[in-house]
């Protein structure tokens, strides 16, 4: 089965519904009900600390949502042990010239471990580690002229996998 990785980006975008991107994380996992989502708890504590500030309605139902995850057979919860930490931290370490935080450096090193190719996301990080990713995939522009309209699509941040999961949906 296919896996791919979901960042904290994705996961707030797919609980706020009044993030930028919350439609698209909503339609990608509508398309994407064939394939294993993996994610961290590295991650869910990001996702966590997002929301802290946002009032009890958005702690509760980040909560919710990762008592949810631990026990639903489609999202695979990776642990954070001693020995991913210190992985994470070799990587962060052998990295100064990227802005990546230690929980990039442990979806990278899971991603690697799981042969994980894409992620979805919002940063430009996984894409700089070499990964796809896609929540800034792209944007449809609609032009409005004079005596008519047009729809262009900008397409920008693209990578191979990500054009061929486009065209596959």
């Amino acid at each position: 089965m296919r896996k791919i990785f979901a960042d904290t980006g994705y996961w707030i975008a797919l609980l706020n519904p009044d993030d930028d991107l919350h439609q698209k994380a909503r339609n990608l996992t509508i398309s994407l009900k064939t394939v294993r989502i993996v994610t961290s708890e590295m991650v869910f504590t990001e996702l966590l600390n997002a929301f802290s500030g946002k009032g009890s309605f958005y702690r509760k139902k980040a909560v919710k949502f990762i008592n949810h995850s631990f026990n639903n057979p489609e999202i695979e919860v990776v642990i954070q042990t001693n020995e991913l930490f210190k992985s994470a931290l070799d990587l962060y370490n052998s990295r100064p010239d990227q802005a990546w935080s230690q929980t990039d450096c442990t979806s990278f090193h899971i991603m690697r471990q799981q042969n994980i190719f894409e992620a979805l996301a919002y940063d430009k990080h996984f894409e700089q580690a070499g990964f796809g990713f896609f929540l800034t995939w792209y944007a449809k522009l609609t032009i409005k002229m004079p005596s008519k309209q047009t729809s262009i699509f900008v397409v920008f941040k693209i990578s191979k996998a990500i054009c061929r999961t486009f065209y596959q949906l």
